[in-house]
């Protein structure tokens, strides 16, 4: 069973704070999560490592996400080839999103 409880705080004219707690158990699997299919042949980033360009390669028309290691969203788009010189170095995940599925992978900025 799972509880929810909600508060808010205005912190001043402009801006709200919410908060929510979720608390309790919940089965979820895999297939739930619709994260299978993250090993998909059918797309690949190269290069990786890369110090500038990427290039994603995939047969179907996508929507690209970028996060860096703190999980802010650093890049939308649906380019073919990104240019990440200008990112700072480290890890970044990188989602392609397909009309069938959500593919998540990493790769490093150096």
């Amino acid at each position: 069973m799972l509880s929810v409880t909600t508060t808010s705080a205005d912190i001043d004219d402009k801006h709200k704070f919410d908060d929510i707690l979720i608390q309790g158990e919940l089965d979820v699997s895999i297939e739930d999560l619709n994260l299978t299919g993250n090993e998909n042949n059918d797309i690949s980033i190269f290069p990786n490592p890369t110090s500038g360009i990427i290039c994603i390669d995939t047969e179907e028309t996508q929507t690209v996400r970028i996060y860096n290691a703190e999980g802010k969203q650093v890049y939308y788009g649906k380019d073919c080839e990104i240019d990440l010189s200008k990112f700072p170095n480290g890890v970044y995940i990188i989602k392609v999103i397909t009309e069938g599925e959500v593919i998540t992978k990493k790769i490093s900025k150096q």
